[in-house]
């Protein structure tokens, strides 16, 4: 009897300890297993920063939208000269930006733009135009984006978000919704504006998918021929001139100045334009060149406390 219990109580514990050293493996393989899937996602995000630069350093201003956590976990990115490191627990993941980067710390669960400028890539919280090509020589003929921009003014604005902001072409669009490689993107718009209401193009969302699609000309064709400015181009052409307030004082519209597509409403009509922003100023100014055929006037520039010097 004394022999049974023995043997019972040894199977018992050795059941015991085959149970706990389960239970630990067990641990120990989905601990490793988690630790394993966030080094990706730390990788996977800095690999993405380092694709965004790169697309940036080619003149796109890229936006970049933040995940609140990796994995339920706190994280942070520290962009340096030349590579991405994301920081996760005691983990240090980096990738190479391929392109100069202006060093900066990024906050997690933010939206940032990443600007190209003749410094180097510039991260900020929002689109900023730093640096200026040689203008293109100008077509004969006039693109076809340019009879859409006069016949739909809003889809032409988005498409012009879509390539400046979102790095790519809309290729379709039904109404104010655009194709973008397989997706469906509407526009997030704000009207504003006193003496000229303009109607702002903020950004792109996801959209369901429309039921009848046209072909969208193409944005880069219109920037190639030379009738299209580029947000940096528009920048310059407004930085050369010379703007006053109300007081006759000569404002100087900073290099930094945010950009953004839009559409302008005059008494001849609604025109693509660009809106220049700083502190409590804005300028809308023209986005593409106007075809001396046309019977009606143009839109060139339009302010609520600016005039030309």
């Amino acid at each position: 009897m004394t022999r049974g219990v023995t043997l019972l109580q040894a199977s018992l514990l050795l059941t015991l300890f085959l149970a706990v050293s389960l239970g630990v493996l067990f641990s120990l393989y989905h601990s490793r297993l988690a630790e394993t899937r966030l080094a990706a996602e730390a990788r996977q995000l800095a690999d993405m920063l380092a694709s965004r630069a790169s697309l940036a350093s080619l003149g796109n201003i890229v936006p970049v939208d933040l995940p609140t956590s990796l994995g339920g976990q706190q994280y942070s990115v520290e962009c340096r000269e030349n590579e991405f490191v994301v920081r996760l627990g005691r983990g240090e993941f980096s990738a190479a930006a391929g392109t100069r980067v202006v060093p900066c710390l990024l906050e997690a669960g933010t939206r940032v733009y990443l600007c190209p400028t003749e410094s180097g890539i510039l991260i900020s919280d929002r689109p900023l135009v730093g640096y200026f090509e040689e203008p293109l020589s100008i077509s004969e003929n006039r693109p076809r984006f340019y009879d859409l921009s006069k016949i739909h003014p809003e889809v032409a604005a988005c498409a012009l978000w879509c390539r400046f902001w979102l790095g790519k072409e809309a290729t379709r669009y039904s109404e104010n919704v655009l194709e973008v490689e397989g997706s469906f993107l509407e526009p997030v718009a704000e009207i504003e504006g006193e003496s000229v209401p303009a109607w702002v193009v903020k950004g792109m969302r996801q959209a369901p998918t429309p039921s009848a699609l046209k072909d969208l000309p193409s944005v880069m064709e219109a920037e190639n021929s030379g009738w299209l400015l580029s947000p940096r181009q528009a920048l310059r052409e407004v930085k050369e001139r010379e703007w006053r307030d109300v007081e006759n004082s000569i404002v100087t519209v900073p290099e930094n100045a945010s950009i953004l597509p839009c559409v302008v409403h005059t008494s001849v009509g609604r025109f693509v334009a660009w809106r220049v922003s700083w502190e409590n100023y804005t300028i809308y100014t023209r986005a593409l060149l106007w075809w001396w055929k046309e019977n009606l006037t143009g839109f060139v520039y339009s302010s609520d406390k600016l005039r030309l010097g």
